[in-house]
């Protein structure tokens, strides 16, 4: 098996690490680094577009909610904010851009893992769930910000990590790890 090549994209300003990176398609990659977010092209292996998104906070989360060809909606955490930005993709001129976010929302704990879920398999409106690093989990209105719902463990142990799985409110399902070694 011959080794993956290695792609390095060159993009101005900072050279602070990539803290997160997803794809948006097959071959649209979004990175961050620091409070920027890029766009880069892996079968041009080029790097298109950066753009602010946080001031003074890193990027740790970087999800798609896949859309239609034209636009995608993301969800992007870090610390103890999270937001969602559009990155419009015009295959008529071949240019990708990202969107400023409308609105920058804080929680009172750090987010380790962030989910985009619906209400019901039929609903259309999304909502953001997010897991906090003292074992809460917020559900999120992903257009207002506003918390409709919550839940704590237990345990209250601080979290190092946690992942989410399921598309409802109702199958949401989250796992955490703690300082202690468990996964709750």
């Amino acid at each position: 098996m011959d080794p993956l090549p290695l792609v390095d994209f060159v993009a101005t300003g900072s050279r602070l690490p990539v803290t997160a990176v997803a794809f948006l398609t097959e071959t649209i990659v979004v990175s961050a680094n620091g409070g920027m977010l890029r766009i880069h092209n892996m079968a041009e292996n080029k790097f298109i577009e950066e753009k602010a998104v946080f001031e003074h906070t890193r990027i740790y989360g970087i999800l798609p909610l896949k859309g239609n060809e034209e636009g995608h909606r993301v969800l992007v955490f870090g610390a103890k904010s999270w937001t969602i930005v559009s990155i419009l993709i015009d295959f008529g001129t071949d240019t990708m851009s990202i969107q400023s976010a409308t609105q920058i929302f804080a929680v009172v704990d750090w987010i380790k893992a962030a989910h985009w879920v619906r209400i019901s398999p039929t609903s259309t409106r999304w909502q953001v769930a997010l897991a906090l690093a003292h074992n809460q989990v917020l559900v999120c209105d992903a257009e207002t910000g506003l918390v409709v719902g919550e839940a704590a463990c237990e345990e209250r142990s601080i979290l190092y990590a946690a992942a989410f799985a399921g598309d409802t409110i109702d199958d949401l399902l989250v796992a955490a790890g703690t300082v202690f070694n468990q996964v709750l």
